[in-house]
């Protein structure tokens, strides 16, 4: 019952037992009298040398007991050995999902990296690329995850681009910008961006255009910096 329940579900374990009839409730029962349960691994720790983190979060609406709906933050974290793609199609290899709902961040990164070293030999692991928007509960993996690189991902990338790149100024920068992003030189990126904002009242008809054009900018500038 327990070894079926452990790799599979309470049903799955009832339905295994043909000689009598066993409720899901009964094979909890034998769980609880059990205690912990640990799930060793059989196979020998995998030997690789990068793996690729992916961070994220989602926003969940949880409703309390007076039903009052509130937005939480949802963790999400994929851990990977890196890509294949096929045709258009791109793939992760041997991802591995990690959700850390009402958990704080120190523990969620703790948890994670407990799960790593079961599966990998960590000595063997020469680089760690952490792929995120740099959000703060994704910075304090440095505390536990000290030689992770971080970058900025594709998807972030891409959507802070459109967004700055909106509107007549940034559709006139949007080869320089981009060149200045995919090389990585902070220096160049300045001076495009500061060519933009002075550029503004060349495309922008009014005061309070040209204010709120340069307010936006400034946002998506100070995040790209960042």
């Amino acid at each position: 019952l327990i070894n079926n329940a452990v790799t599979s579900s309470y049903q799955h374990s009832c339905d295994e037992i043909d000689a009598v009839q066993i409720s899901r409730q009964t094979v909890k029962n034998k769980l609880c009298e059990l205690g912990e349960i640990v799930f060793e691994p059989g196979e020998q720790k995998k030997k690789v040398e990068h793996i690729d983190i992916y961070a994220d979060e989602a926003h969940a609406s949880v409703h309390n007991e007076s039903k009052k709906s509130k937005k939480k933050i949802v963790p999400l974290v994929v851990v990977s050995e890196g890509k294949v793609t096929s045709g258009k199609r791109t793939s992760l290899i041997n991802p591995i999902a990690f959700q850390g709902f009402n958990m704080k961040p120190r523990d969620f990164w703790e948890g994670i990296c407990a799960v790593l070293r079961r599966e990998y030999d960590m000595d063997r692991i020469k680089s760690i690329t952490m792929h995120s928007d740099a959000g703060g509960w994704i910075m304090s993996a440095k505390d536990i995850l000290p030689n992770a690189e971080f970058v900025m991902d594709e998807f972030h990338i891409e959507k802070h681009f459109k967004q700055i790149c909106a509107g007549y100024v940034g559709k006139a920068y949007a080869n320089k910008l981009m060149f200045a992003i995919e090389s990585g030189d902070y220096g160049i990126f300045c001076n495009v961006t500061d060519g933009m904002l002075r550029d503004v009242p060349n495309y922008e008809k009014t005061l309070p255009a040209i204010h709120k054009r340069k307010k936006y900018l400034k946002e998506e500038i100070t995040y790209f910096k960042n």
